[in-house]
């Protein structure tokens, strides 16, 4: 089982588009879970309550990974998953310094949104404590390789 948890709401086109990727990266012998937080539309005090609704489901579900899509999610969601893999998209942070959990433990991987690419690779080489190969696809097909 993937369980997909989003920091946004489930009509927005990216976020369609995330679920099609994963889906479709992953086929039809998964089964799929969703969940939005919709943290871009509540007011924080209404975050909690959704945070510990995902987290029960994750745990009553035992997926064997769980994608996380955004900063948000990550913040409140990504601590709680113990006992799945851990693959986030859409980050815009530093993991370093605002997801610390994440950078200490070898069962989360994911994809950083960066339109800096040079600042991006500096960072993940800062970061890294395994072994380091990078790829970017841009708008006219450009790929990055480390040396």
């Amino acid at each position: 089982m993937a369980f997909i948890v989003h920091s946004y709401w489930s009509e927005l086109s990216w976020v369609i588009h995330q679920s099609e990727g994963i889906r479709q990266t992953l086929g039809e012998g998964f089964r799929y879970r969703e969940f939005y937080l919709n943290t871009r539309q509540l007011p924080e005090a209404a975050y909690q309550p959704r945070v510990e609704e995902v987290i029960r489901q994750i745990q009553a579900t035992h997926p064997q990974v769980v994608f996380i899509t955004d900063d948000n999610a990550l913040r409140l969601v990504g601590p709680f998953i113990d006992k799945s893999w851990v693959v986030f998209g859409g980050v815009n942070g530093s993991i370093r310094e605002d997801f610390p959990w994440a950078a200490a433990r070898n069962d989360v991987a994911g994809v950083l949104e960066r339109p800096l690419v040079a600042r991006s690779v500096v960072q993940i080489q800062s970061a890294r404590t395994f072994a380091f190969s990078c790829s970017g696809v841009g708008w006219n097909g450009w790929k990055l390789r480390p040396e």
